[in-house]
Protein backbone atom coordinates (compact mmCIF):
# COMPACT_ATOMS: atom_id res chain seq x y z
CA UNK A 1 0.00 0.00 0.00
CA UNK A 2 1.12 3.62 -0.95
CA UNK A 3 0.58 5.01 2.56
CA UNK A 4 3.20 2.53 4.30
CA UNK A 5 5.73 2.92 1.76
CA UNK A 6 5.97 6.32 2.22
CA UNK A 7 5.81 6.63 6.25
CA UNK A 8 8.15 3.93 5.84
CA UNK A 9 10.67 5.89 3.67
CA UNK A 10 9.64 8.98 6.18
CA UNK A 11 10.97 6.81 8.93
CA UNK A 12 14.11 5.47 7.41
CA UNK A 13 15.15 9.27 6.31
CA UNK A 14 14.11 10.40 9.69
CA UNK A 15 16.56 7.48 11.50
CA UNK A 16 19.08 7.96 8.94
CA UNK A 17 19.28 11.39 7.51
CA UNK A 18 22.38 10.64 5.66
CA UNK A 19 20.65 8.16 3.09
CA UNK A 20 19.02 11.28 1.61
CA UNK A 21 22.19 12.42 0.20
CA UNK A 22 22.81 16.12 -0.85
CA UNK A 23 24.75 18.26 0.49
CA UNK A 24 23.63 18.61 3.77
CA UNK A 25 20.28 18.08 5.93
CA UNK A 26 19.25 21.28 8.49
CA UNK A 27 18.40 20.19 12.05
CA UNK A 28 15.84 21.53 14.03
CA UNK A 29 12.51 22.21 12.42
CA UNK A 30 13.34 22.52 9.17
CA UNK A 31 14.39 19.07 9.13
CA UNK A 32 11.01 18.22 8.75
CA UNK A 33 9.94 20.42 6.00
CA UNK A 34 13.29 19.28 3.90
CA UNK A 35 12.66 15.28 4.74
CA UNK A 36 8.57 16.24 3.40
CA UNK A 37 10.20 17.67 0.49
CA UNK A 38 12.19 15.38 -0.47
CA UNK A 39 9.69 12.07 -0.06
CA UNK A 40 7.11 14.65 -1.67
CA UNK A 41 9.31 15.31 -4.97
CA UNK A 42 10.58 11.60 -5.62
CA UNK A 43 9.34 9.75 -8.60
CA UNK A 44 6.90 6.46 -8.33
CA UNK A 45 9.77 4.52 -9.94
CA UNK A 46 12.73 6.45 -7.09
CA UNK A 47 10.36 5.59 -4.12
CA UNK A 48 9.97 2.00 -5.06
CA UNK A 49 13.80 2.07 -5.33
CA UNK A 50 14.41 3.59 -2.71
CA UNK A 51 11.58 1.78 -0.53
CA UNK A 52 13.63 -1.76 -1.70
CA UNK A 53 16.98 0.14 -0.53
CA UNK A 54 16.14 1.60 2.79
CA UNK A 55 13.21 -0.81 3.77
CA UNK A 56 13.49 -4.17 2.36
CA UNK A 57 17.28 -4.75 2.47
CA UNK A 58 18.16 -2.33 5.49
CA UNK A 59 15.68 -3.69 8.35
CA UNK A 60 17.58 -2.08 11.04
CA UNK A 61 16.13 1.22 9.95
CA UNK A 62 12.36 -0.08 10.64
CA UNK A 63 13.28 -2.09 13.79
CA UNK A 64 12.65 0.90 16.12
CA UNK A 65 11.04 4.83 15.84
CA UNK A 66 13.45 7.18 15.03
CA UNK A 67 15.04 9.69 17.85
CA UNK A 68 13.34 12.62 17.82
CA UNK A 69 15.44 15.45 15.88
CA UNK A 70 12.74 18.26 17.69
CA UNK A 71 15.25 21.14 20.31
CA UNK A 72 14.07 21.08 23.47
CA UNK A 73 12.04 24.76 23.64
Amino acid sequence: DERKVLESLFRAYEKSPEEMGGKGVPQGKDFYRHLADHVSGMTDRYTMSEYERLCEQRPDLMDAKAPSRRRPA
